[in-house]
């Protein structure tokens, strides 16, 4: 099942009061333009597979410019701070290396 950004938000609102608003260690002005986000619900191995540059990640943003999507690989249901982060990505910031 395939949660849009916009239906996930909904789900999570009562019960994420200001959770977007600790962006801690992120770059401060975005680096590319925002793209919409599809949740796409992975096993931890799917995970992996999508971000291999990073060590047991918790969730991955997977930008498809070709198709103008982004898409977030999370274990079902995702973390509210590990959905806002990795939206967070989907709207163009990053972090440093």
């Amino acid at each position: 099942m395939r949660l849009t950004a916009l239906s996930l938000a909904m789900l999570l609102a009562a019960d994420l009061p200001g959770c977007a608003s600790n962006v801690d260690g992120w770059l401060e002005d975005k680096q590319v333009d925002a793209l919409p986000a599809i949740f796409i619900p992975a096993t931890a191995e799917e995970i992996q597979r999508q971000c291999p540059r990073v060590n047991g990640p918790l969730g991955c943003a997977v930008r498809d410019w070709k198709n103008r999507i982004c898409r977030i690989y999370v274990e079902a249901p995702p973390k509210p701070w590990i959905a806002s982060h990795e939206l967070y990505h989907c709207a163009g910031f990053s972090h440093p290396l």
